[in-house]
């Protein structure tokens, strides 16, 4: 079992746990095996955090280069411990800047069709401290 120190999140191989203190201890269970396409994979967990609680502006549909280059959707969930990934290629939840991928865009906070400007690499091993609060 793997744990993102203190966040909520934890990943048990294939199946990922995420609790959160709005759910009162209740967990939401995703599949990874069961979501290929990383859009539908992204929405589909957002759906199922909201309908358990989450607000809408801690849940953040992103756009990403992943480690090839390749376009990739996410999921960045903003927590009071920092912005963690819900990722359909990896089997664990890591922080944003832990992930090598170059984030190009996310949903607004404020509003969900408006999408904010990034553009920073999330690899902790090459980017200042100061750059790290730019995605918060």
């Amino acid at each position: 079992m793997l744990s993102s120190a203190g966040s909520g999140l934890v990943s048990t191989g294939p199946i990922v746990l995420f609790e959160h203190d709005l759910l009162r201890g209740n967990s939401v269970y995703f599949d990874l095996a069961e979501m290929s396409d990383c859009k539908i994979y992204a929405l589909f967990k957002r759906k199922l955090l909201l309908d358990a609680g989450f607000p809408r502006q801690t849940l953040l549909m992103t756009v990403v280069y992943d480690l090839h280059g390749e376009g990739h959707a996410i999921l960045t969930v903003k927590t009071d411990k920092g912005d963690f990934i819900l990722d359909n290629l990896v089997n664990s939840i890591r922080s944003w800047d832990a992930t090598g991928y170059y984030f190009l865009k996310r949903q607004s906070q404020q509003n969900p069709n408006i999408w904010v400007s990034i553009n920073l690499r999330g690899d902790a091993a090459f980017e200042s401290g100061n750059n790290r609060n730019a995605v918060n």
